[in-house]
């Protein structure tokens, strides 16, 4: 019950990217109109937007036959809601906002009663795209030029709307590459289609981390100026609080005789104040030291690592250099070759250059095959040309470091006996 209610549940949340999809794509254009026109309903604005999201919602949800007439019931709604969240009796051009909103809701409707592998029209990506690019030169535009821009009221709503469309596109390539890479034959299993929405996910916070790398620099900036003047008025009033030499040159309370520049003199820092000092440069030495010898025992392991790798990788690259290629079809080629021209073979026949070992009779059985067997290309593999555990075999033999039996030999031979 409870796993058929979650499927329906995420059903439902992928059939409504539709309309949401929708509505981040021309958001810009409702706000723009908002900001130009009338900025001060702009809260009223979202309030409608919210019912849009809701309403379409509740259309999605309900059985296929009773759709079309609750997208109708959703737009009259959504027109009554703007009377009584809009001015539209001073300004009858707010029903405008509603019937886009429904407009959108009905063409909406279609696209979310297709096949569940459907996305998005290409056109919608493209229009979404081109009005979000649009607006947000001219925001950035005016900013630059003018200093003030007409859509600042809602700049934090056009930035996010900009994100959530972002993250909905990404999601739908990400369906669309998983759909390819099946030839929409065959769906795939639901744990790797969550990975991969995860792992965009991941991808879309990361970008969107990096595009806000100078915000979070100058955060962390203020932050860190913030800290610092705390702590220097903490170690004022600290300092402050401590004893000092009284002042010779100040005189006493019933003195009245005017100092002389000369009587002036520095108060020497208290044995307290001494104290703390120089605990605090031992503890910095201290810290200093640690410090380093810690970074130098770091960089020394990963000195040994990285000479350990490249010794590593330094005897594959000789091995790989030195050794010589050797293939069983062009060893096959040049045997047949060699039985033709029999007459002329002065040395040993090819097959016999294989070791007298298990490994070296399969290899020697296989090259014997592919001599007796013409119809076997020479791009053929072993997997197309030997049953599944022959092959299995073969390429133990032949491309693993794995002991091979005279049994796994005996068991090759038997398999191919009727090839």
């Amino acid at each position: 019950m409870m796993q058929s209610l979650r499927a329906s549940f995420l059903r439902l949340l992928r059939r409504w990217q539709f309309p949401a999809f929708l509505l981040l794509s021309v958001m810009p254009v409702f706000l723009a109109w908002l900001c130009i026109n009338a900025p001060d309903a702009l809260p009223s604005a979202y309030i409608l937007f919210a019912a849009y999201t809701l309403l379409s919602g509740v259309c999605l949800a309900v059985p296929g036959r009773f759709r079309l007439t609750a997208g109708v019931v959703s737009c009259a709604l959504l027109v009554a809601l703007s009377f009584f969240v809009l001015a539209v009796q001073a300004y009858p051009p707010f029903l405008l906002l509603p019937a886009g909103l429904g407009a959108l809701l009905l063409y909406a409707l279609p696209l979310a009663a297709r096949r569940f592998e459907s996305e998005v029209p290409p056109y919608l990506y493209v229009a979404g795209i081109g009005i979000h690019v649009v607006f947000q030169f001219l925001h950035h535009y005016f900013i630059k030029t003018g200093g003030l821009s007409p859509y600042e009221p809602a700049a934090g709503v056009l930035t996010a709307s900009l994100i959530g469309y972002i993250v909905l596109l990404l999601l739908s390539m990400n369906r669309i590459s998983l759909d390819n890479a099946t030839l929409a034959r065959h769906r795939l299993p639901a744990g790797m289609r969550g990975l991969n929405t995860a792992l965009t996910l991941l991808f879309a916070a990361l970008s969107l981390a990096l595009a806000l790398m100078p915000a979070v620099i100058r955060g962390i900036t203020f932050l860190w100026h913030t800290l610092a003047n705390t702590l220097t008025r903490i170690l004022a009033f600290l300092l402050s609080l401590l004893p000092a030499a009284e002042d010779p040159g100040m005189g006493t309370a019933g003195n009245s005789e005017p100092m002389l520049p000369g009587m002036l003199e520095i108060a020497e820092p208290s044995a307290l104040a001494v104290l703390l000092e120089k605990i605090a440069y031992v503890l910095s030495m201290l810290f200093l030291i640690v410090g380093t010898v810690f970074l130098l025992c770091m960089l020394g392991r990963l000195l040994v690592r990285f000479a350990k790798k490249l010794v590593a990788r330094l005897r594959e690259y000789t091995s790989a250099a030195s050794a010589e290629y050797e293939d069983e079809i062009t060893d096959t080629r040049e045997d047949g070759a060699q039985r033709e021209t029999r007459f002329l073979r002065r040395g040993p026949r090819r097959s016999a250059q294989y070791s007298n070992t298990p490994a070296g009779r399969i290899r020697q059985i296989y090259a014997r095959l592919m001599r007796r067997n013409a119809e076997w290309t020479q791009s053929s593999t072993a997997r197309e040309n030997l049953p599944e555990s022959a092959a299995a075999l073969y390429e133990r033999a032949r491309y693993s470091d794995h002991a091979v039996t005279a049994e796994d030999a005996d068991r090759f031979s038997r398999d191919v006996r009727r090839l």
